[in-house]
């Protein structure tokens, strides 16, 4: 009894070192980016320019608000480096939540495009699409409607 139980210990604990390593990616559990900070891109997307992956995603915070949109790099879409805010509305005249951004490239006009979901003065009853450009992808973003 005393060995199926030690066995069953040892078991346990390989099975959840496994499933909490850092080498993968484990539904439910933290994902970090390499400054070691939980990654925070809600509702986002991933592009590829130029060789490189980006994240957007929406900046998440304690008090509600969503008004931010994070951005990240990779090589492999597995390490992810923190590069900044892209997207900063938190000085609007009149609050405005944002939700789901995504980005695409306007060859035409040789700029990035960011689309997304804007709702005004916190509540869900207006319901916008907000649209902002920038001719870096990294940003910042302006809003333009």
């Amino acid at each position: 009894m005393k060995t199926g139980f030690s066995f069953s210990v040892v078991l346990l604990f390989l099975v959840t070192f496994h499933c909490y390593s850092k080498d993968r990616i484990t539904p439910g559990v933290p994902w970090y980016d390499e400054s070691e900070k939980i990654i925070n891109a809600h509702g986002g997307a991933v592009i590829k320019s130029k060789g490189k992956y980006y994240w957007f995603g929406e900046k998440r915070n304690p008090y509600g608000l969503i008004n931010k949109v994070n951005v990240y790099s990779s090589s492999n879409l597995y390490d992810w480096k923190y590069e900044g805010v892209a997207l900063n509305l938190e000085n609007m005249t009149v609050r405005h939540d944002l939700e789901r951004p995504k980005v695409i490239y306007n060859k035409k006009n040789d700029e990035y495009v960011m689309w997304l979901h804007i709702e005004l003065n916190g509540h869900y009853t207006t319901g916008k699409a907000g649209v902002a450009v920038s001719k870096n992808i990294l940003g910042p973003y302006k809003f333009e409607s």
